[in-house]
């Protein structure tokens, strides 16, 4: 192995343990997918376009995540849903209410119900 290829190896490794700390460590305390990077690279046939996809798509999850909270930090999760169902043309259905008395889209916003 070239030193080149060795330092690339030891930096998409430290990379991974990186990201697999900030986003699944130190939110649930959970060391088992640190240990399961590091089983990975101690075995000789270790894939390093495996190790790089992975790292690639966790970094981008994480950006794709602080974009959103930048972008839009007082939508909850219903209104969030709402908007990204109109941009592509589509509208959520009506939530049933039992009472009749006031009907509400999926996202939660009440309509005066239609009269029978």
């Amino acid at each position: 192995m070239s030193t080149a290829t060795t330092r690339s190896v030891a930096s998409v490794y430290r990379g991974l343990l990186r990201e697999v700390n900030h986003q699944i460590t130190k939110k649930n305390g959970s060391v088992q997918w640190l240990a399961y990077v590091r089983a990975e690279f101690r075995n000789p046939k270790a894939k390093i376009v495996d190790a790089e996809n992975a790292l690639l798509f966790l970094r981008s999850n994480r950006t794709h995540r602080e974009l959103l909270a930048a972008y839009f930090p007082t939508l909850d999760e219903e209104e969030r849903i709402t908007r990204t169902a109109g941009k592509v043309g589509l509208q959520l259905p009506k939530m049933f209410d039992p009472d009749g008395e006031i009907a509400s889209d999926a996202a939660g916003a009440a309509t005066p119900a239609a009269s029978s």
